[in-house]
């Protein structure tokens, strides 16, 4: 039997397309580097929500700290690298998957809007709050390291919160990044419950679309200037031999 578990990580990106620059023309293109540090993944007993992760039990191999290049890997290439289901209890029902990651994220690619194309070129800071630096000149594009932004908002992101390290240790509340934060979680609930039979452990695969990953806010203007941006990539998640 097959089981496929969609979005997860899309609610973290949809905050940079929520944060843009405001009343600014607005479209997204393709990445050709998109590369996320997951540093560990959970799944979450029945009883979770999108604010509590219950009973976290880690199905990432020991010490992962995985730079997921999302716009060159196919289905599957990095299942055996990013974790083992097997690791679940068996018999137990879990309903929610988080992961722990870095808030930077490298970018590399492109998007159109206003009749200009508009590169990535510079980082964004730490603090999570200005945009990568855009570039007209495709030859000029360079990869960018964009970082989820620091914000509190507990009633539209209650999925998310900043974390002290790769562990997930000192987490925030619900809806909050702190710009002190190096990490973040994104939790995602399953569309079906998982559980384990331990006679057949699954195999587990994840297969990204990277082809609207980048986005330009004020094509006009952007040479030069603070514009870039990450906008979620598809991800899918399939569980399978179960």
């Amino acid at each position: 039997m097959k089981k496929i578990f969609k979005n997860l990580l899309m609610l973290t990106f949809a905050y940079f397309a929520c944060t843009s620059i405001a009343n600014s023309t607005k479209a997204s293109g393709a990445a050709t580097v998109l590369k996320i540090t997951v540093t560990k993944i959970e799944l979450c007993e029945t009883g979770s929500t999108d604010t509590t992760c219950l009973n976290p039990i880690t199905v990432s191999n020991p010490g992962l700290s995985t730079n997921v290049d999302l716009a060159s890997i196919t289905a599957g290439s990095v299942a055996a690298t990013m974790g083992n289901f097997g690791r679940a209890k068996a018999g137990t029902a879990y309903t929610y998957i988080q992961a722990v990651m870095s808030r930077a994220i490298t970018v590399k690619g492109s998007a159109t809007a206003d009749n200009l194309t508009c590169h990535t070129k510079g980082d964004g800071n730490s603090n999570g709050q200005t945009f990568g630096i855009a570039e007209t000149n495709a030859a000029d594009s360079t990869e960018a390291t964009l970082y989820v932004p620091q914000f509190t908002d507990p009633t539209n992101f209650p999925r998310i919160n900043s974390v002290g390290d790769r562990e997930g240790n000192n987490p925030r509340i619900a809806g909050t990044v702190n710009g002190a934060d190096t990490h973040f979680i994104s939790r995602d609930p399953l569309t079906k419950p998982f559980i384990l039979d331990p006679s057949a452990i699954p195999t587990v695969t994840m297969a990204f679309g990277t082809s609207t990953a980048v986005t330009v806010s004020n094509g006009e203007s952007c040479d030069g200037a603070a514009r870039m941006y990450a906008t979620p990539p598809d991800v899918t998640i399939t569980i399978q031999g179960q």
